[in-house]
């Protein structure tokens, strides 16, 4: 009976994990988007009190200064598990690390972070990325039960036009837990798979400068906007596609919640 009741008490957990998003190049090998490592603290909620709640529970802890928390009940309140900080420097990486070995409670994971090296420039064309919205979220869980409501999707531009190829394929571990939440044994492991490089017709340096060129005329003719277009003529290739105004896709992948109300709130509607 004893032996019995320890099995039952033991349980299946499957760890999810997105791999690193593909890289767009141009026609000369030039790095148009690629990922940099975010370093995330998370709070596992199923290993708290159940007499608190996360944000009572976060603010009873003598937090690092270098950790700085949201407020956890803006999250969707069906995750077992959600991230209450981020960074990308590798000294806050460390930080969390030593953290979560005084507190079992929270774990750290690290995630792709989107750059876009080319900026305004190429914006519109390569677009961006961004967490799913309500619909989008409905038709990804309806098609794939392993997506992560945390992960990142093309929202516009190749991003989105090539979204099957650049996301990859995820890696699945799934593990054996005791009543405590412990993990006793790996049951299965599948390691994430990238799914490489999509290279683009589009020539970013000639890009860059048709993007200057191009502002610099509408700014010395007070124009309101304008597109510069080059194509091959024998092979029908877009070599430059440029269009202004303009806006940094980079606020987007980034959350930089400043840059986002700038570019919505701005007149000249760069979207």
């Amino acid at each position: 009976n004893d032996f019995l009741l320890q099995s039952k008490r033991n349980s299946s957990h499957n760890l999810v994990y997105s791999p690193p998003r593909g890289i767009i190049v141009d026609r000369n090998q030039r790095v148009l988007a690629h990922n940099r490592p975010l370093f995330e603290l998370w709070l596992d909620r199923t290993r708290i009190p159940e007499s608190t709640t996360p944000n009572l529970f976060l603010q009873s802890l003598n937090l690092p200064p270098m950790i700085t928390v949201g407020d956890p009940e803006d999250l969707p309140i069906d995750q077992a598990s959600f991230p209450v900080d981020s960074d990308t420097r590798y000294e806050t990486g460390l930080a969390y690390r030593a953290f979560v070995f005084e507190h079992p409670e929270f774990f750290v994971r690290v995630q792709p972070e989107r750059i876009y090296p080319y900026g305004k420039s190429l914006s519109h064309f390569i677009g961006y990325v961004g967490l799913a919205s309500d619909d989008e979220w409905d038709t990804i869980r309806r098609d794939d039960s392993l997506a992560l409501v945390t992960e990142k999707i093309g929202k516009t531009g190749m991003e989105k036009e090539f979204e099957l190829i650049l996301k990859g394929e995820r890696g699945v571990t799934s593990i054996e837990t005791n009543a405590l939440g412990e993990a006793i044994r790996v049951i299965e492991e599948q390691e994430p798979t990238s799914r490489g490089i999509v290279r683009v017709t589009i020539d970013a340096e000639l890009q860059q400068e048709s993007f200057e060129v191009l502002e610099s005329a509408i700014h010395s003719n007070s124009g309101s906007g304008g597109v510069v277009l080059v194509s091959n003529i024998k092979t029908g290739e877009i070599i430059t596609l440029a269009s202004s105004p303009s806006y940094d896709n980079n606020f987007f992948s980034q959350k930089n919640i400043i840059g986002i109300r700038r570019t919505l709130n701005d007149e000249s509607l760069p979207l």
